[in-house]
């Protein structure tokens, strides 16, 4: 019987192969943002712009504990998770952080999602297509500009958790379990609400792969497996979406309308036209903004 990419006689493709894959991302992250090279040459984005960023870096690390902001009137008590973002930032000066953070999530992302592949036993060439189309696209650039960087920082995770769930279930390793829940939750404190998107769709996959299981095994899978996997997410998310929920409910004026017409007219109003879904492969093809003169 010929080999299938999971049985267990399917051997996967030498190492070389995908040491190969991954530095041809490395290189196309360089080449992407290589407009960022040389001195004075600073990467434009809204949200998160080179002021915040510094304003961030400059409560590092104190502010992973807590610290008082005196920057306002009377000051206002802030904090800092312990994130990717947050110590990429830290570690990096301050225009290398604003620069390169975005490629280095985003290579980061595509080697973790080969590491999956190989586990999947993907050819090499399939996997670094399959980066491509899953990270370098329209749609996640569009967020460059918008300053969207907790975006970036829960791709990582999302590629990290897919690599790890793999091996947890490949090797029944409770081990691989809990660093892949730790990948799924460290999404909620990158981006709760983006995170959240992730999870509903990688925790299906998690109980795709259990239910797929053969019979006799498919409880010890879900004891050693599924569960751990699932309960280190649940630990780690927790905080940040009752935090969310609460920071929403309280000071979001739409969120306590009673009618629910609204409620939703307020919950969609930046939802994508369908006029505009050209957006998310050509970022800018109607306009940064409403209203932006230069877009069609």
């Amino acid at each position: 019987m010929r080999d299938t990419p999971d049985s267990p006689s399917a051997a996967p493709f030498p190492k070389r192969a995908y040491l190969w894959a991954a530095l041809a991302i490395v290189f196309v992250a360089v080449l992407v943002f290589s407009g960022t090279l040389g001195t004075g040459k600073i990467l434009v984005t809204s949200d998160d712009n080179i002021g915040v960023l510094a304003g961030r870096k400059a409560a590092l690390p104190q502010s992973l504990l807590g610290w008082w902001d005196d920057s306002v009137l009377a000051g206002t008590p802030q904090f800092l998770n312990i994130t990717w973002t947050n110590i990429v930032l830290w570690l990096l000066p301050l225009n290398a952080g604003n620069n390169w953070l975005h490629a280095i999530d985003l290579a980061a992302a595509s080697v973790f999602i080969l590491l999956f592949f190989r586990q999947r036993k993907v050819h090499p060439a399939a996997a670094v297509l399959g980066a491509l189309a899953a990270f370098w696209l329209g749609s996640t650039f569009f967020l460059v500009y918008a300053g969207h960087i907790g975006k970036f920082g829960v791709v990582v995770f999302a590629a990290f958790y897919l690599w790890q769930i793999e091996c947890a279930f490949r090797r029944a390793s409770w081990a691989n379990a809990i660093l892949a829940g730790g990948g799924l939750g460290a999404m909620f404190l990158e981006q709760g609400d983006v995170g959240l998107f992730f999870a509903l769709a990688l925790g299906c996959y998690a109980l795709f792969r259990a239910v797929m299981e053969g019979r006799a095994s498919r409880v010890k899978i879900l004891a050693t497996v599924f569960a751990p996997a699932m309960v280190t997410a649940a630990m780690m998310a927790i905080h940040p979406v009752i935090l969310g929920k609460t920071m929403f409910a309280s000071s979001t004026p739409g969120a306590a309308e009673s009618d629910q017409s609204k409620q939703w007219d307020f919950c969609t109003q930046w939802s994508s036209p369908p006029d505009e879904t050209i957006e998310w492969i050509a970022p800018g093809y109607v306009g940064w903004r409403t209203g932006d003169p230069d877009g069609p």
